[in-house]
C-alpha cells in the first residue's frame, strides 16, 4: 500500500482510496471513549442532584463541572487501560506501537456505554444496589474484555490464548493496583 508522503505524484482516485483504507473503521472509535464519558457523567449527575442543589449552583454549570470531570477521569482510565495493556504486550513480546494499542481500547470500549452508568447508579449511596445494575456492569465488563481480547489478537496476529492473557495480566495488574490503593 503507498503512503502519502512516499508516494505525492499519485492521481486524486488514489490518495482518496489511500484515504479510505487508513479511516477504516475510525468513526466508531472516536467517539466510544467520548460517549462513555458522557452516559458516566450524566448518570453521575442524575444520581447526585439532590447533593448537586445543596451547592446553590446555577443547574448548566453544575452539569458542566460534573461532565468535565467525567471526561477527565474516562480519558484518564482510557490511557492508563490502554497503557498497561501496551506495556503488557510488549512483555508477552508483541511489539503493537502505543497509538494501535490506544485505537484498539478505544474500539472496545462501546459495551461500557452500558456499564458506566449502571456503575454510577450503583455506586451511589442515594440509590439502591440491584442485581439487575450488577448484571448490567458484569455484562459490559466482558464485552469490552471480548473486544479487547480480539482485536489484540487480530492487531498482533497472536492466538486468542496469548492476547487473552495479555488481557488478564492488565486486569490482575489494575486490580492489584486498585486494591492496594483502596485498602
Amino acid at each position: 500500500m503507498p503512503t502519502l508522503v512516499a508516494d505525492t505524484a499519485l492521481g486524486a482516485d488514489a490518495l482518496v482510496a489511500l484515504a479510505r483504507h487508513r479511516m477504516a473503521g475510525f468513526s466508531l472509535q472516536v467517539f466510544t471513549v467520548p460517549v462513555t464519558a458522557v452516559l458516566w457523567s450524566t448518570a453521575t449527575w442524575l444520581v447526585n442532584a439532590e447533593q448537586i442543589a445543596e451547592l446553590e449552583v446555577p443547574t448548566q454549570w453544575a452539569f458542566l463541572f460534573v461532565l468535565a470531570g467525567g471526561v477527565a477521569q474516562t480519558v484518564a482510565v482510557f490511557i492508563g487501560f490502554s497503557a498497561i495493556v501496551w506495556a503488557m504486550v510488549r512483555g508477552f513480546g508483541g511489539n503493537a506501537p502505543l497509538l494501535h494499542v490506544l485505537r484498539l481500547i478505544s474500539h472496545a470500549f462501546w459495551p461500557l456505554w452500558f456499564g458506566a452508568p449502571a456503575f454510577a447508579f450503583w455506586s451511589s449511596e442515594s440509590t439502591p444496589q440491584s442485581a439487575f445494575a450488577v448484571t448490567v456492569i458484569l455484562m459490559s465488563l466482558v464485552g469490552f474484555f471480548i473486544l479487547a481480547i480480539q482485536r489484540l489478537a487480530k492487531e498482533t496476529a497472536w492466538p486468542v490464548g496469548r492476547a487473552f492473557a495479555v488481557i488478564s495480566a492488565s486486569i490482575i495488574f489494575v486490580s492489584s493496583f486498585l486494591y492496594l490503593t483502596l485498602s
